[in-house]
């Protein structure tokens, strides 16, 4: 049986934009890849999984990011299925083919004495850029994302009940965590601000990109802290929390997190702490460390 490829390309774009409702962009592209990267010689009627891994090599072959392999392979499938279910094809081979796995690059977190460096800069008397100030003690107290923390509201602080809302974050969900009594006063000093806006901080005349760079510049300048993101502050208080017994359901809860592993994905134990828990697991096994091969012993 044979068939027009790029007349069958164009009717199933057509379904995704008319029927399905998909943007133009996205149309645009899953056209651009059809056509790009399927060879016309092929079957289509006997197309198989190693038609597809042929593919998919060539893909290899252009030195493509795994994540760029991966959202191919979704474009091809869908497109298999609406073939599949017209009886244009016999079957769908690109459902039998593995993601591949993207290795998500932990970010780094700050040390002891940087976060000593950055409590003694936001607590100064000095008032250089006490909003950035503020920003940086609820990246680091709190674990809120960036943009939360451009989106809080002087409402949003209940200092009766010692609690913070967090509105709609990412996931469209609300949720309380507890304020810290020592960020009381400089909150209420802040609040008492003559804004017309209900904005904790003035960042709605402002991009993010400038409020990033305002925040750079005092971490690199002030501080002496380079290459530091908001996020790494995020991933800080989150690895602290670890490592001090706090549960990876409340570390989620905290953060704002859908699914724990999410949470898993960037709060990692310190070598130090890893090494300390091993010990200990072993010792309560009454199984002795050896100090060398010469009195290597354990107990049953």
């Amino acid at each position: 049986m044979g068939f027009d490829f790029e007349s069958l390309v164009d009717e199933y774009i057509s379904y995704l934009q008319f029927i399905k409702g998909f943007s133009p962009s996205y149309c645009y592209t899953s056209k651009y890849i059809l056509r790009s990267w399927f060879d016309v010689t092929y079957d289509l009627d006997n197309f198989d999984v190693d038609n597809a891994l042929d593919i998919v090599d060539m893909w290899f072959d252009s030195k493509l990011s795994d994540s760029t392999i991966n959202n191919y392979i979704s474009k091809f499938s869908s497109f298999f299925s609406f073939l599949a279910k017209r009886n244009l094809v016999r079957s769908n081979p690109w459902k039998r083919l593995k993601r591949r796995n993207r290795n998500k690059k932990l970010p780094g977190i700050l040390s002891l004495q940087q976060i000593k460096s950055i409590y003694a800069f936001c607590w100064s008397d000095t008032n250089i850029d006490s909003e950035i100030k503020g920003m940086i003690l609820m990246l680091l107290n709190y674990g809120l994302r960036f943009s939360e923390v451009l989106s809080l509201q002087k409402r949003d602080f209940d200092y009766s009940s010692m609690t913070i809302k967090i509105r709609a974050g990412k996931g469209n969900k609300d949720r309380i965590i507890p304020l810290l009594e020592e960020d009381v006063f400089w909150l209420k000093k802040i609040s008492l601000s003559k804004r017309k806006d209900d904005l904790l901080f003035n960042s709605h005349n402002l991009s993010k990109a400038t409020i990033r760079r305002r925040f750079a510049f005092a971490l690199t300048n002030h501080i002496g802290i380079y290459n530091c993101n908001p996020h790494k502050l995020r991933h800080t208080i989150a690895t602290i929390l670890l490592d001090n017994g706090v549960s990876i359901v409340t570390i989620s809860t905290l953060l704002g997190h859908k699914s724990i592993k999410t949470t898993q994905l960037y709060t990692h134990l310190s070598l130090s702490t890893l090494q300390a828990t091993y010990k200990a697991a072993l010792q309560r096994n009454t199984c002795q460390l050896p100090s060398s091969k010469k009195n290597l012993s354990i107990e049953v």
